[in-house]
Formats: C-alpha cells, structure tokens, sequence
C-alpha cells in the first residue's frame, strides 16, 4: 500500500530547496525535504530523479531522539534514475522522520522529482517495488492513414508498451483509432490550439510526434513550461506547406528515421534508425493459383499497385504505362482523394486494362496473385508495400527514392526512369525474365533488416532509454515551402 507520493501529498518541511513546476525540487549543499512520521512497520522507500551536476549523492535518513541513521543514494548519469531503500521502521526506538538531505561535503545540485512510500505488510517477505508507469503520447496530424500511421500500429500492435500508459492524440479523425485495442492505450480527439495545454496538464515523460512543422512549434512550447522528452519519428523527404522535412535544425531529444537514407539535412546529435517493420509470418510467400481464384484473375501478365490515391503517389504515370500496354493488367489497390479524378482519367482514356480494387485491410491474402508490384512516387520514404511484396517473393518495380535506394544498392527494385517507353520495355524484360534467386535474396533482406519482433524491441529501447536529455529554447523558425498534403 502506498502511504506516501509526493506528487499528491506535501512534504512537512523543506530547507534550502528550490520547489519547480510539478513539485520537483532542487537540492544543493544543506538542502532538506522531511516527511512526517508515517507508520510502523517494514516500508519500501522510491526516490527518483537525476544529477543535474557535480557527484549526484545524496543521503536518506531516519530521524530519532537519539540521533539518524543514515542511508546513502546516488543518481549517476543527468538522465532520469531511481534509488530504493528497504527500511524496517520497528528497528528504530522513537522514530520521528524522514529526510532527504544532500550535505554540506557533496558536491553539486540534482533534482527530486518524485518520492513514494510503501508500505510492505510483512517484514519476513521481500515485495517487488511498482513503478509509477511512464506516461507517453503520440500524436498524430492528420486524417489520413497511411504509411506513418500503419508503422505506429505495426509497432504498438502487440502491447509491447503494457508498462508504459499511452495516449495517441489526434488533430483530425484517423482510422488508427479502430485499429489499437489495448488497456493502456487513450484514444484522445483534440484540437491543436489545444494542443499545448492539454500536454502540460497531464504531464507527459515523454511525446512523440511526426510529419508536422506546426505540431512541433506546439510542442516545443508546451517543453518551456513542462518538461517532457520530445522525440520525432522522421518518415520523409517529401515537401509540403506543413512538412517538417522543410527545416534543418530538429531541436528534439532524439530523432527516429526509419532509413538511412532519409533527412540527411536533418542537425540533431541524437538520431537513432528504427526501420519500418514487416511481420514476416504474414507477409509469406502463398500460393499464386489461390490468390488468383480469390480475386477472380483468369489472365497472365498482371501487375500491382498497393499506393493511397494521392496526387504525390503518381499513380497518372502509372495510368500512362497502362495504356501502351494493352496486353498486361494493371491492377491498383488503395483509396484516398484522387480517386475520382483516377476513375475520370481512366474513362477519358478509354483504358481497359486498369482495374481499382479499392482498400483491402489484408493485402497477404491477395499480393501473390500478382506478378510484379510498381511504385511511380517520386518523393517516398520507405513503402511498407514493396517491403511487404519482397517479403512475399514478389519483384519490384519502382522509382528510386528516399530509402528505396538502399534496396536497390542490394540489387532488390528494377528502377523506374519515369520515361514511358524506357519502363515499357523494362516491365516487359522484369516479367519475362523473374528469378528465384532474385526472389530469394528479397525476402532474406527483409528477414535480416525489417523483422517485426527485433524491430518492436528497438523502437521500445528509443522511446524509453536515453543517455542525456536536453532542453533546448524554441527558435523562431517559421520557414515554409508551398506543396500539398490532404
């Protein structure tokens, strides 16, 4: 049972101590916090916070008429830590209280940012001491769902955060929503004028954000009034009049890319690669003659596209390619705001050969119908969809960018020139001439660099353990570049 918690109850006396926001205390040479007796008995003492500088000690001890007895902590590093005392109170005649000192012959300051009291109800039994859990949010920009959102799902999918509490928060409505279904996981609509304050009052360890120039802005100054660890998961290189990939200076606590190969402008000490996750027992190889019967695909020659409908995707070029090959079949699974103009296109055009499947929540179950997959984008990060195709032996036809070049350094994507008549002939030679051994080196390269289970455990690691945390002053930094992002 606990019986004390500094952040709901007072300490009785305090010497010499700077009170922060959110009750954290600052101690320095002859700095006390006392605690009033309490009860009797066996208890478990917590006490976290960090050395801001100098040796980090500090000492607990136990007030009586006849003197203290002393028990000495330590924070080694200027990132958050803990130190825990195993008290049996019925040891001490006239016990009065509890303080925390740091001494006149210690060196520095540090903060205390939380004490707890437990109560331990027998003293012949050893009980694991619970942690308060950290409180994280990720917040999430926009309405879509698409590639940043489906990388948050594939790696919160299976609760490997269940000592974590976690509020996903959203500025627009987003399908994530109906997607992740576990205790401790909010789901929290909120406005981003709002956005500042409700970050403040509840008190985040740490927040994660992406994509957002203007969520960032917020963020960097609700980190003035209250301090939090800010982390950015960085997708892209692709520009539009909210991109944060339009600035050079990230000033975050960590940077997460999910390539090499992206925001190599990006100034940040802290940058840490956690690559997009591909759960290999979904994303197998099956058999093609079932996936064709499933769809209902009597030809040869068939061809994928699994891309959002969205002007950045290309999909018009794709449109382009369809119409001088008459004898392949374009199929393109997917939804977003231009289908319509697609569905128009594709009538003025008179194509036959293009067929929209429209969104499928389960592309494994279909993808080995098709012969090759093809990507026109030319601005992307990583596609979760030709990681998915080369994890199913499916080859890759597409435009090099953003971190598809480290693919195609290890001979895994045919690359696209955007000219129609060069990619004619190379989707031509791509489907004549398809290799096991191709195939086979896609799906191993998947296996040693996107497997789902080490990469959960990574972005875990990123989240929660850090060297150093700094808190540096927004800068006025408001540089904007025209595009376009729905």
């Amino acid at each position: 049972m606990i019986i004390f918690d500094s952040h709901y109850n007072k300490f009785c006396k305090t010497h010499l101590v700077k009170e922060k926001k959110e009750r954290e205390y600052i101690l320095e040479k002859n700095s006390e916090l006392t605690i009033r007796k309490l009860c009797s008995g066996s208890i478990k003492i917590a006490v976290f916070g960090k050395n801001i500088f100098g040796d980090g000690r500090f000492n607990l001890s136990i007030s009586t008429s006849h003197g203290s007895k002393v028990f000495h902590g330590r924070f080694s590093s200027k990132s958050e830590s803990s130190c825990f005392f195993n008290i049996n109170i019925g040891d001490f005649n006239d016990f009065k209280n509890i303080k925390l000192e740091k001494k006149p012959t210690s060196i520095g300051k540090l903060a205390i940012k939380r004490v707890i009291i437990e109560k331990v109800k027998s003293a012949g039994k050893i009980f694991e001491f619970i942690k308060p859990k950290k409180k994280i949010a990720f917040v999430v920009p926009y309405g879509i769902y698409g590639g940043g959102e489906i990388y948050l799902k594939s790696l919160l999918s299976d609760n490997k955060f269940e000592d974590c509490s976690i509020d996903i928060l959203y500025l627009k409505e987003n399908a994530l929503k109906r997607r992740l279904f576990f205790k401790n996981i909010r789901h929290k609509d909120i406005k981003l004028n709002n956005l500042k304050n409700y970050i403040i009052k509840e008190k985040y360890n740490t927040v994660i954000f992406y994509n957002s120039f203007s969520v960032y802005n917020t963020l960097k100054r609700a980190q003035i009034e209250h301090r939090f660890r800010l982390i950015e998961i960085y997708h892209s290189d692709f520009k539009w009049s909210d991109a944060i990939s339009n600035v050079n200076e990230h000033e975050v606590d960590r940077v997460i890319k999910i390539s090499e190969d992206v925001g190599l402008h990006i100034l940040n000490k802290d940058i840490k690669i956690c690559r997009v996750p591909i759960d290999l027992n979904r994303f197998r190889p099956r058999n093609k003659e079932a996936s064709l019967k499933k769809l209902m695909i009597r030809t040869k020659n068939n061809i994928c596209a699994l891309s959002r409908l969205s002007k950045e995707k290309n999909i018009d070029y794709l449109l382009k390619i369809a119409n001088v090959m008459k004898s392949f079949n374009f199929y393109i699974i997917g939804d977003g705001p231009a289908k319509d103009s697609i569905i128009k296109q594709i009538k003025a055009l008179n194509i036959k050969n293009v067929k929209l499947l429209g969104w499928i929540d389960r592309p494994e179950e279909i993808l080995s119908a098709f012969d090759a997959m093809i990507l026109a984008s030319k601005e992307e990060g990583t596609p979760i969809s030709i990681l998915e195709a080369l994890s199913m032996n499916i080859p890759v036809i597409s435009y090099v960018s953003g971190g598809i070049s480290s693919m195609q350094k290890e001979g895994l994507i045919h690359p696209l020139s955007l000219r129609v008549e060069d990619d004619v002939s190379l989707i031509r030679s791509v489907l004549r001439k398809e290799s096991t051994v191709f195939t086979k080196k896609g799906r191993q390269y998947i296996e040693d660099n996107h497997n789902i289970l080490k990469i959960k455990n990574s972005f875990k690691v990123n989240i929660l353990e850090f060297k150093t945390i700094s808190f540096r002053q927004i800068r006025a930094n408001e540089r904007k570049i025209g595009g376009f992002y729905a």
